[in-house]
């Protein structure tokens, strides 16, 4: 067995290892359709056929929108005659989930019996999901987040949620997103076209909102990715990707969480109203909605790295990057990037992180939003925390919103960990050393085991650079970019903002980063994506044995 032949036997057996799956299984994810039980099915559709309208109510973040889209297009499709209406919480003025304005409308303004669906949301909201099954409605809740201690699971017409263990779980497998859920819904009842394009809002919305990429979302989001390299993506996505400069033939899996996901959640983060432009996007398709949204999403990419900048000032003036989790409220910060802040400092320092800011127009009322870091279930942590600390709390075990008064975080934040390490818990993650000249078939490997992303991080290499032998360039104004080109066009390794470099040899060093496949002109490279440049250690000789 040669040198290739070997690494590629030991990365295919760690990628497996890491998914819990065999090649049978793969098959399995990738082709088995997974559906939602057939009496559950029968029963929402009943309901749903015998109500005089239908209202659904969502979140404004991808997940949320992209749930309401895919229910509210199912029930048209069946009864394209029946009133089906939408309802998405004010971010600022409303906050998360369905509430007592929402209900209000809803009992004001429709006719007893209707259906209301709650996507993504409603297991924090048994009071209010009550009241209006109380009222004469038929409340049909669909959510994904878990269940706090204390809270009750709302008595209605039907409720499911796969997070919380005591509702039985009508779908196969717990990992579905709001949308997903959505999706498993209207799967049996809708044509095929439309469950092609509706499939495809749930895989953004799977990857975007981090639930973990195994089982039947695996090979959801798969055929999602195939299906814009293959030209049958709906045309209001494929031309939002153009809007965000990217070309829909090279999509993979990054597309859907750092150009697709964060352009739909842009309106929605910025402006207390915001998420009804991106419906009205996806619904009519106009340019003009296209172009406020990308310039929304720049708008908050900016805005993120101007507050990034403080954050992270002031969680190392006050030697906070040391706590664990890292806890910072700070009354400065736009309320609709705390979550992205809060993910950023994870990627920083490694450790579960939980931003809060003033909550807009309440007096000693603080919006929070966490993000983990690795394993660490993060929901059953801040569940642990006594609750009142908390006005408000919901989230899942990768993510977390919260509400708090400043004593109330104070408190919580005393709750620290002293054992947890990040690389303990990241025992499945995936590291190699490989020589240069394997990059093109490490990157066909990998290709049968993609999507790469929560649930199955994708693997790192590293590769050892001699700038003597390598065909090497310097890219931008100022020469900082490093770009290996190997001479036959079979592979190029990229580093951006290589110099200047604390390298103690900068003639002889290592690259560290992900193998992908890189578009340019038409054509795609396999390219090794270098995010950091590494001393060689001292014995060269152990070095070369690794190779």
């Amino acid at each position: 067995m040669n040198i290739i032949e070997k690494h590629i036997e030991e990365l295919e057996n760690k990628i497996y290892k890491q998914l819990n799956a065999t090649e049978e299984i793969l098959y399995k994810w990738e082709y088995d359709t997974y559906p939602m039980d057939p009496n559950t099915i029968a029963n929402i559709w009943d309901e749903i056929d015998n109500a005089p309208a239908i209202r659904i109510i969502g979140d404004y973040d991808v997940d949320g929108q992209c749930a309401v889209y895919i229910m509210a297009k199912g029930i048209k499709s069946k009864y394209p005659k029946k009133s089906v209406s939408i309802r998405i919480p004010h971010r600022f003025s409303e906050g998360y989930g369905i509430n007592t304005v929402i209900a209000d409308e809803i009992i004001r303004s429709m006719p007893k019996n209707s259906v209301i669906i709650t996507v993504d949301n409603g297991i924090a909201s048994s009071e209010i999901l009550e009241r209006l099954e109380n009222m004469g409605y038929i409340v049909i809740m669909t959510d994904h987040h878990a269940l706090r201690d204390g809270n009750k699971i709302p008595d209605v017409t039907m409720v499911i949620d796969p997070e919380v263990e005591e509702i039985d779980n009508p779908l196969d497998g717990k990992y579905w997103c709001g949308a997903g859920i959505a999706y498993k819904i209207c799967e049996p009842i809708i044509d095929e076209k439309l469950r092609h394009d509706l499939s495809i809002y749930a895989a953004i919305a799977t990857v975007a909102d981090c639930v973990p990429l195994i089982e039947g979302n695996w090979g959801l989001v798969k055929r999602a990715i195939q299906a814009f390299r293959n030209n049958t993506a709906p045309i209001v996505l494929n031309n939002l990707l153009i809007e965000l400069g990217k070309d829909p033939n090279f999509c993979n899996e990054e597309y859907f969480g750092y150009y697709l996901g964060p352009a739909i959640n842009a309106p929605g983060r910025l402006l207390d109203d915001g998420a009804n432009l991106v419906i009205r996007y996806l619904n009519k398709g106009n340019p003009e909605d296209r172009k406020k949204i990308k310039q929304y999403n720049d708008d908050r990419k900016k805005l993120k790295e101007e507050q990034y900048n403080q954050v992270k000032e002031y969680i190392e003036s006050k030697g906070l990057q040391n706590s664990c989790p890292i806890w910072v409220c700070m009354p400065s910060l736009h309320e609709g990037i705390i979550g992205i802040l809060a993910g950023e400092v994870v990627k920083e320092y490694g450790k579960p992180a939980i931003i809060l800011t003033n909550e807009q127009g309440k007096i000693d009322s603080y919006k929070g939003s966490g993000r983990t870091a690795g394993d660490f279930n993060l929901f059953k942590y801040l569940k642990n925390i006594p609750n009142e600390c908390f006005i408000k709390l919901g989230g899942h075990p990768g993510a977390a919103g919260m509400s708090m008064t400043w004593d109330g975080f104070n408190e919580a934040r005393k709750y620290q960990i002293t054992d947890f390490n990040i690389n303990t818990e990241q025992t499945k993650d995936i590291k190699m050393l490989i020589n240069t000249w394997e990059i093109p078939d490490i990157a066909s490997t990998l290709d049968k085991f993609r999507p790469f992303g929560e649930g199955n991080p994708v693997p790192v290499f590293e590769t050892i650079i001699d700038m003597e032998k390598e065909n090497i360039i310097f890219l931008g104004d100022k020469k900082q970019h490093l770009f290996v080109k190997d001479k036959y066009n079979r592979y190029e390794i990229t580093h951006f903002y290589h110099e200047p470099n604390d390298l103690s040899d900068k003639r002889h060093f290592k690259l560290e980063g992900t193998i992908n496949r890189n578009a340019f002109r038409g054509l795609e490279t396999p390219a090794l994506n270098a995010t950091k440049a590494i001393d060689i250690i001292e014995d060269k000789e152990k070095e070369k044995d690794l190779l």
